[in-house]
């Protein structure tokens, strides 16, 4: 299955595939990859070849990270959370504690602590009101455009962008900036 997995990866490669819509993608073909207990490296960076010969809009670079310094000491560090799964979903349970231990950490050399921004993709439920309660802003995502979402991303101007569960969902490996 293996080798089956890699020589299609080839064979589409020589095609020189356009994904027009990324976000219109479902699954993730790799996913159960991880499964086997064998070293994936390989095989991730043929889909990651294959993804940026495919998918130019999926290579977008937040205008603010080109010339990246870190934020003053005095500055709260900025870090987003991303996921289709901040709903009651194992993802919320697993970024939970650190929300809320972020919330009064005193962040960096200088003790500028953190402001946090959660981005939702998927719909929202009690548990997504639950998390609202520990980060300091909420940007939904939901039925937005691949351009717009990484527009939005960016906007934020994040020192840190956290995908809560790479590997499970196109969606948010494709809207990182």
């Amino acid at each position: 299955w293996r080798n089956d997995f890699a020589n299609n990866l080839k064979e589409l490669e020589g095609r020189k595939i356009q994904i027009k819509n990324p976000i219109a993608m479902e699954g993730v073909p790799q996913y159960y990859l991880s499964y086997h207990g064998r070293n994936d490296r390989q095989i991730n960076e043929q889909i990651a070849r294959l993804y940026r010969q495919a998918t130019p809009s999926a290579l977008f670079v937040a205008p603010h990270t080109r010339a990246y310094s870190p934020p003053p000491p005095a500055r709260p560090i900025t870090v987003g959370f991303i996921s289709l799964y901040f709903r009651d979903h194992s993802v919320s349970k697993m970024v939970a504690g650190l929300l809320q231990s972020l919330q009064t950490a005193k962040g960096g050399a200088g003790g500028g602590g953190f402001h946090t921004v959660l981005f939702q993709i998927g719909h929202q439920d009690a548990v997504t009101k639950t998390l609202s309660n520990f980060v300091s802003k909420v940007v939904s995502l939901q039925k937005t455009p691949l351009a717009k979402m990484q527009a939005m991303i960016a906007a934020e101007e994040l020192d840190v962008l956290v995908v809560a569960e790479i590997g499970m969902d196109p969606h948010a490996c494709k809207s990182r900036c």
